[in-house]
């Protein structure tokens, strides 16, 4: 997501989902 970069990598990655909440 906009507000969590990080996370949205690692959502991306696992998840398949573009969610930096």
């Amino acid at each position: 997501g906009v507000t969590g970069f990080g996370f949205d990598l690692v959502r991306y990655l696992f998840a398949g989902v573009v969610d930096g909440r």
